[in-house]
């Protein structure tokens, strides 16, 4: 997610820096056809990951997706949880396990 919002950020400052510059002087088309190239890849690819993520926008939503992530870490650190209850391992084993395994920073990012 992070470097989905890195992309998209960048694809979008990069066509807005290129508008400007056209508004100057002339810019050639190949140059910002591939700006606007880039950020609908962006688009399209932060598009697709927020839908594996239970979020149907056909447009970028970040807070939605990254509220999404948080909510899948948070259930698959319970299912991990759960299943280190289940076996032999210590219990101190289990939130160093969770720390490699899943993106639990966000959760702490968002105060949650």
């Amino acid at each position: 997610l992070g470097e989905a919002t890195c992309y998209l950020h960048r694809a979008t400052a990069r066509l807005e820096d290129i508008r400007k510059q056209q508004a100057r002087k002339h810019v050639r088309a190949n140059r910002v056809e591939a700006a606007e190239d880039d950020v609908f890849d962006a688009e399209r690819g932060f598009v697709l990951l927020q839908r594996n993520l239970g979020v149907e926008s056909p447009k970028p939503c970040e807070e939605d997706a990254r509220a999404a992530l948080v909510e899948v870490t948070a259930a698959t650190a319970g299912a991990v949880m759960q299943v280190g209850h289940l076996t032999t391992l210590p219990p101190e084993v289990w939130p160093r396990v969770l720390s490699f395994v899943l993106p639990l920073h966000l959760i702490d990012e968002q105060g949650q």
